[in-house]
């Protein structure tokens, strides 16, 4: 099998590995797998001037150049700056769906879309709250975090060319914002709280949650909730389903100032120190002879339970759910029913 390796980076170290290919049929031991190490891919790119942030959608990247108000797309393989295109005064803050790029202009209170297929404008300006600094697309809606009046404007889509506004109010100083589809997490720097938002009905649901200093930061990646504290030097993990915050803040480096995930870890920039930290996620351990886990409900938890001919002691150790039958150990998550706005 050939593994082509892109020509920029062919100076990048490679690694043959031993391994067996299982579950094919046959195994093949001793077949070369080749391992890059990250190298920079040509020289750096110009686009405008300042620019403060940037979105990828898998074909090209978007970058918002704050000072000279434009838009810069380019394309993913070739490189290249294929388009300029103007948006508001001061876009600090994009997001790409894939089919659109919305830009968040905190200079005119404005939010500016963009067709990703053409790389045009498309339509005017869309009015939201005051000072909208983070914005979020989950394709189908746009949530856009305004720190100058409390709220979050939902972008609703009336028809092929009309957009609704609606105007949520959250905690104080709303300073970062994350979509996971069903709901949405806004980080409120200004009362160390996060807002949760119903995606479907545009309500809040529940109240706030006490989370560390000013965060400033926030991913939601469908099971979990990361809130970053630039003061702290801290990342709170919230569990999505029930809104709570679980285990202990996780210390990182100094000035914390973003927060992303690829599925398997966090990962967050510490521009006090120059440095990245990572986190990784927990996952559900089954050990022998349990293959299978098993989900209870909360009312389950502290029943003894029939299994295999086996009882299971069932005790609850924060978010986790511990069965215990003999030597044997089951640590699986605690599925907790979505509550309601």
């Amino acid at each position: 099998m050939n593994f082509p390796l892109r020509t920029a980076a062919a100076s990048a170290l490679v690694t043959a590995v031993s391994v067996s290919f299982l579950g094919l049929g046959a195994s093949s031991a001793g077949a070369a797998l080749l391992l890059q190490v990250p190298a920079i891919i040509g020289s750096p790119i110009p686009v405008g001037t300042a620019p403060t942030a940037i979105s990828s959608d898998g074909t090209d990247v978007w970058v918002a150049n704050s000072t000279d108000n434009t838009v810069s797309e380019i394309d993913a393989s070739s490189q290249a700056v294929v388009a300029t295109i103007p948006v508001g005064n001061d876009p600090v803050a994009i997001s790409s769906d894939g089919t659109d790029v919305w830009v968040a202009n905190a200079g005119d209170n404005t939010v500016s879309e963009i067709d990703a297929t053409t790389g045009l404008p498309a339509g005017g300006p869309i009015a939201v709250g005051n000072d909208p600094v983070a914005i979020s697309s989950d394709g189908t809606d746009v949530w856009i975090a305004n720190a100058g009046d409390n709220t979050v404007s939902e972008i609703v889509q009336i028809s092929n060319s009309q957009n609704g506004v609606l105007s949520i109010p959250v905690g104080t100083n709303p300073d970062a914002i994350s979509s996971d589809g069903t709901d949405v997490w806004v980080a409120n720097a200004g009362d160390n709280t996060v807002s949760e938002i119903d995606a479907g009905s545009g309500a809040v649901v529940g109240s706030p949650i006490p989370v560390g200093t000013a965060p400033n930061a926030i991913y939601a990646d469908g099971e979990y909730v990361w809130v970053l504290s630039s003061t702290d030097g801290a990342v709170t993990q919230i569990d999505a389903n029930s809104a709570a915050v679980i285990n202990s803040p996780i210390t990182v480096g100094t000035s914390p100032s973003a927060i992303t995930s690829d599925g398997t870890d966090v990962w967050i920039s510490n521009e006090g120190d120059n440095t990245v930290s990572e986190i990784s996620i927990p996952r559900p351990i089954v050990i022998d002879p349990f293959p299978h886990p098993i989900f209870l409900t909360a009312a389950q938890k502290s029943k003894t339970l029939a299994f295999t001919g086996a009882n299971i002691e069932a005790e609850l150790a924060g978010a986790m759910l511990l069965l215990v039958a003999g030597s044997s150990v089951l640590l699986i998550r605690r599925r907790v029913a979505r509550r309601q706005p």
